[in-house]
């Protein structure tokens, strides 16, 4: 039975990863010479506007941001500061579920604000992962401050996009 047989198969896709976890775990790598690039950020964001998608987002945001208390290896603090990286990508540009996902996960970013690591060579990536995490805790915190920051993007969005118009 061919329709018994594709079930199965379906039913095993789902123990992988997704497309868009795949997506997340590149933005957030540890790779040190290079970040995530606009263009995935954006898919990224537009995947927020999916109830199924917003979740598996978040769930590897919230792994990458988990490692913290666990181990402060350079690997990790370079996956927390491109997870912040992602993440106040996405409070800008993302759905409003994302936005109440942070709000709802605030000591996350709390406690990040105190970062400490174990190397001296990671004490650059450290003042990143607490300057990100104040920065994500005052928008999200002020409606008006994210409210504002929303427009200036769209404006900014149409202004490049529009041949010839000067932008302000």
């Amino acid at each position: 039975n061919l329709t018994g047989e594709m079930s199965l198969f379906d039913s095993m896709r789902v123990f992988g990863p997704s497309s868009t976890e795949l997506k997340v775990r590149k933005a957030t790598n540890e790779d040190e010479k290079t970040g995530a690039t606009g263009t995935l950020m954006n898919e990224i964001s537009v995947l927020t506007y999916s109830p199924k998608t917003v979740r598996e987002i978040t769930q590897v945001l919230k792994r990458r941001l988990s490692s913290y208390g666990r181990r402060t290896s350079h690997k990790n603090s370079i996956h927390i500061v491109k997870a912040l990286t992602l993440i106040l990508y996405l409070i800008n540009n993302g759905s409003e579920e994302f936005v109440a996902w942070v709000r709802g996960n605030l000591i996350y970013f709390e406690c990040l604000k105190s970062c400490e690591v174990s190397q001296k060579r990671d004490e650059p990536l450290a003042k990143q992962i607490r300057s990100m995490s104040n920065q994500i805790c005052d928008c999200v915190k002020d409606d008006e401050l994210l409210e504002n920051k929303k427009k200036e993007k769209i404006e900014f969005r149409s202004s490049i996009s529009s041949p010839g118009r000067k932008s302000t």
